[in-house]
């Protein structure tokens, strides 16, 4: 092979066919190392989600084991510190209650009584002397805040264990602290309870007091309990809470993950708990399959890359460098150049046979070439020769100069034996103009028979180009100019609207002058010189239109002499010159009166002072002139809006052309609006309220007398003053614009806004502006400072009678709460057996106990309702679960008043609901409870579940008292109560309706009631179904 032949690109330039194998192989495999790539990260991504989960339900359930145990401690304390033998003087009978205390509850390293001075009376292990913890925080906590404390780390100095201890202040009469009850909390046992929560390898617990010391840390506690840990970024961390989770170093220097919380939170308790999260270990084992997946993935696309380039080579590019070295000497201009065809019949192979193929059919185009270079010179000639004849359609003056001069460059420029132009436009056809050869019209324009086959007629007759060879009278062609050279003959029509009127005729010497190409040249030229012919007879029918200008000047004048507002034309000096039919009937007069006469000798001297100063405007100015003139015609003052305006006649005189409308009672209805707005401007001045008119800029504009008196400004202070400058002066500029644009905006419907007097004085005003239209708004204001510190010291009474509403009710809880254990221990029989009548007296009195208890926190959530202080915690329940506990504390009452209680649950009813499983629990039982409570002796109580779409649905239907109709509306209502329900239930306080329906519609359901008064009634709610996983969360209502 050549050495030309050896030469090639190098072997990856971009535009290769290499490379283009290499990215088209990169775009398979890239994708797929992606997709290997992004489910590694989403495998990853999955097991630390899942992890992240499994470690918050491990804290959640410690921090609540905690708060239990603290729950717990705090009762036992509060009963403890109401006990006899716990408050009285024999410290060896107090001693042996704390030890049975202490057998009961291992987590307790130690419980006891304190004197109020701090000294230790008695606890479950023996005193080896006088002990004081006068200095622990948790003894300080308790006495000075006189309830339940929490303290942190220490060594107990009775039981000399690592410990947390809580106290509870048991007070005499006058509220002083008498003794204080504790319990010390053993740290061993609250590291047990972590490792019994079995932490995944990997995971780590600690927990941490206020003061940062370790309380509780699973792995090795015994390594950590009691280290001063407050240093560490993760024990700052954990107390300051400003986040749900931090990645730190833990105290054994393994960097982690932890999500923490607080513990004993109600308490006051200051205890940290914290999960930590190994998260390399937890991620150990994806990591490795992915790398091995990923190395065997990188292998694969190494080894068919190479594999691919090796193939690529010997079947493609080898005889793609054949096919272009063939090319290179077609390129160099050897026609004769032919490459090898291979043996095997493949692709490459029918390349090669088209290639050979193609070289030879451009041997055999090179000949047609050179021929075409002839044609194309002659089409040169002839565009030349259109352009002549363009530049003599724009320059010519006759239509005559252009069929001459269309002929001539025929035949000098574009080289044709002959031209010739025939007519036969409205009379019979004639050669209007020839140049070349010399033949009789009669050629062109054969009589008989001959004149159907001839091209010229032919191509007036079908308005197409008509071409003839010579060969014979059966072709049409003249025998004439075949005698005088010629070999074709062409005919061109020429068309105006369409329709032909003549044709272009040329001579040709050769047998094929005339190709497709050139047909449509020459027709093109045909329509430029009849464009030409139709300029002319347009000049012709332009003066005709003159003549028709004429007479509709003639019928304008009839039109101005019809208008039915008087129109006129006056001189220089005012006489006038023209006037219609209207002016003459208005001024009364014939126009042989009023031609040449002037404005004064028609209408007085007054109207013609005003009429020459409006004509001296016009003339002067040569602009239209409006004026408004009072004439007296006929004995009557008449209005007349005038408009006047210059004119100059066909003798170029300069005149004043003036038309008058009457408006004689447009001004009349004009005096009568301003009359109108007069009174109206004197409703306003007499207003007991504030009025002003306000820019929308905030500009006060205008003021009446109530508005200054009300503001203490004169009305000239107030115009131009900003209704920001009113505004309250603690009001920022940023804060009163946004005031200002509200009130204009929406202040139609009323405003409370503080305005400040002159005097310094604060006054709240009810405003209210009214747009004008235009930027013009009226603003009308009413002094309303009584009203709103009266509806401020409403609100005050509110607040103070809620917040005596819950302290009272939070003072009543504490002995009640103790009355309730007291009668309980008596009814299962602590203080002896009780007979049948005790018995009976007992329950009586501790279901009344409970029904104040239940009572007083009706009255508190209401409270706690009206000022929005109402928490819900979201989570995914199903209400079937909920209605069976509620039917399960009610059956027993239901079977004490011989109710029949029923209950049926679809099975679509069991779906999910996002909800607070109290508050739901809670809006149930409320209508449960009254359908119980207003049912006779023996009647029917059904409760049934249902879906509804996609909600929820709850009922309770009864067969009780009903609710009178009238009272309906008011159902829901706090402290409403039906007037037939007193004699069922006389001391129910009407608020557990309002109850339930606050805590539905707070979830997005919906709550409503049928009800017939002796007959009983039906309440239901409904709750949307859960949409999704959703996490459990606290929000505030």
């Amino acid at each position: 092979m050549p050495k030309e032949e050896q030469r090639h690109p190098r072997f990856f330039r971009f535009a290769s066919l290499r490379a283009r194998v290499v990215l088209a192989l990169l775009i398979v495999f890239v994708p797929a190392g992606a997709i290997l790539v992004g489910v590694g990260l989403t495998e990853r991504s999955h097991r630390i989600e899942v992890v992240y989960a499994q470690s918050r339900q491990l804290l959640t359930a410690f921090v609540a084991q905690q708060d239990a145990l603290f729950d717990s401690a705090r009762q036992n304390l509060v009963v403890l510190a109401q006990d006899p033998v716990a408050m009285g003087d024999d410290q060896e009978a107090c001693g042996l209650a704390m030890a049975r205390i202490r057998i009961e509850a291992p987590s307790y390293a130690n419980i006891g009584v304190i004197g109020a001075d701090g000294t230790v009376i008695c606890s479950a292990l023996p005193l080896t002397g006088q002990v004081s913890v006068a200095d622990r925080d948790w003894f300080k906590e308790a006495v000075a805040t006189k309830r339940f404390a929490v303290g942190s780390y220490q060594i107990g100095r009775i039981t000399g264990r690592r410990t947390v201890n809580a106290a509870y202040p048991a007070l005499d009469a006058s509220g002083n602290v008498l003794r204080v009850a504790f319990v010390a909390l053993d740290l061993d046992w609250l590291n047990e309870l972590a490792a019994d929560i079995r932490l995944p390898d990997g995971m780590a617990f600690l927990e941490v007091d206020r003061d940062g010391t370790v309380v509780t840390r699973y792995p090795e506690p015994e390594r950590y309990v009691g280290m001063d840990a407050s240093a560490t970024a993760l024990a700052q961390a954990m107390r300051g809470a400003t986040q749900d989770a931090v990645r730190a170093t833990g105290l054994d220097g393994k960097r982690r993950t932890f999500q923490f919380a607080p513990v004993g939170e109600a308490y006051d308790a200051r205890l940290y708990a914290a999960v930590g999260i190994d998260e390399e270990r937890a991620l150990a084992d994806i990591d490795r399959t992915f790398s091995f997946a990923f190395l065997f993935f990188v292998t694969l696309g190494i080894g068919g890359l190479l594999l691919s380039l090796y193939a690529f080579r010997r079947l493609l590019i080898d005889p793609i460098r054949a096919l272009a070295y063939g090319f290179s000497r077609l390129r160099g201009g050897d026609y004769r150049a032919r490459i090898g065809v291979p043996k095997a019949h493949n692709e490459m192979c029918a390349l090669a046979e088209a290639f050979n193929a193609t070289a030879k059919a451009m041997e055999g185009h090179v000949d047609e070439l050179t021929e075409r270079d002839r044609l194309i010179r002659q089409l040169a000639r002839r565009r030349e020769m259109a352009a002549r004849i363009n530049r003599a359609l724009f320059r010519m003056e006759d239509v005559q100069d252009l069929f001459e001069e269309a002929c001539r460059v025929s035949v000098d420029v574009a080289g044709f034996l002959g031209a010739w132009i025939v007519v036969a436009a409205r009379r019979a056809p004639r050669v209007a103009a020839a140049a070349g050869i010399d033949v009789a019209s009669s050629v062109l324009l054969p009589p008989g028979k001959a004149v159907a086959a001839h091209p010229v007629a032919r191509a007036m007759r079908a308005g197409a180009s008509a071409v003839a060879h010579a060969g014979g009278r059966a072709s049409g062609f003249p025998p004439e100019l075949a005698v005088a050279g010629a070999a074709s003959l062409a005919a061109f029509p020429l068309k105006m609207d369409g329709k032909p009127f003549g044709a272009f005729v040329l001579a040709s010497e050769a047998a094929a002058a005339f190709h497709a190409e050139d047909l449509k040249l020459f027709e093109e030229l045909a329509d430029d010189i009849a464009v030409g012919y139709a300029v002319s007879l347009h000049k012709a029918a332009r003066a005709h239109a003159e003549t028709a200008l004429d007479r509709a000047r003639q019928r304008f004048q009839l039109f101005m002499d019809m208008h039915p507002s008087p129109a006129w034309m006056t001189d220089a000096a005012g006489r006038y010159v023209y006037g219609n039919a209207a002016l003459r009937r208005t001024l009364g007069r014939p126009w042989k009166e009023i031609q040449g006469r002037t404005v004064a000798k028609l209408l007085g001297k007054k109207a013609a002072e005003t009429s020459l100063q409006g004509d001296r405007k016009v003339l002067e100015g040569g602009a239209p002139f409006n004026a408004i003139e009072q004439v007296t015609v006929a004995g009557k003052s008449r209005t007349f809006q005038v408009m006047k305006f210059p004119i100059a006649d066909d003798a170029g005189m300069r005149l004043v052309g003036g038309m008058a409308f009457d408006v004689t009672e447009q001004r009349q209805t004009q005096e009568r609006l301003t009359e109108s707005e007069k009174r109206y401007r004197s409703y306003i001045e007499q207003s007991i309220d504030g009025v002003f008119v306000m820019a929308d800029n905030g500009r006060i504009v205008d003021a009446n007398p109530a508005a200054c008196s009300m503001l203490g400004y004169e009305a000239e202070d107030l115009r131009g003053m900003s209704l920001r400058d009113l505004m309250d002066h603690r009001l920022n500029e940023e804060e009163k614009l946004e005031f200002l644009l509200t009130l204009i905006r929406e202040g139609r419907n009323g405003m409370d806004a503080s305005i400040v007097r002159k005097d310094g004085t604060e006054l709240i005003a009810d405003v209210r502006i009214i747009n004008l239209g235009g930027n013009r708004n009226l603003g009308i204001f009413r002094d309303v400072t009584e009203r709103f510190r009266s509806e401020e010291k409403l609100r005050e009474l509110n607040d103070l009678k809620n917040s005596f509403i819950r302290i009272v009710s939070h003072q009543l809880r504490t002995p009640l709460n103790a009355v309730r254990w007291n009668l309980e221990a008596l009814m299962e029989g602590r203080a002896g057996k009780l007979h049948a009548r005790q018995r009976q007296l007992l329950e009586v009195t501790h279901g009344a106990e409970v029904e104040v208890i239940r009572r007083i926190g009706d009255l508190l959530v209401a409270t706690d309702i009206g000022e929005g202080r109402v928490t819900f915690a979201h989570e995914r329940l199903s209400l079937t679960s909920v209605v069976s506990g509620v039917l399960a504390d009610w059956k027993p009452r239901c079977r004490a008043k011989g109710i029949e209680c029923s209950y049926a649950a679809a099975e679509e009813a069991a779906e999910a609901v996002e909800a607070d499983p109290e508050k739901i629990r809670e809006a149930a039982a409320k209508l449960v409870e009254n359908a119980v409570a207003y049912s006779k002796k023996g009647g029917r109580v059904a409760v049934r579940l249902s879906a509804v779409g996609n909600r929820v649905r709850f009922e309770v239907e009864d067969e009780g008292i009903g609710i009178p109709e009238a009272e309906q509306p008011r159902v829901f209502t706090r402290f409403f109560r039906a007037s037939n329900a007193s004699s069922v239930l006389p001391d129910a306080s009407g608020l557990g309706l309002s109850i339930a329906k606050y805590f539905v519609e707070q979830h997005g359901g919906a709550i409503g009631f049928s009800s017939t008064e002796g007959k009983g009634s039906l309440f239901w709610f409904e709750i949307p179904t859960a949409k999704g996983p959703i996490r459990r969360k606290r929000t505030a209502s």
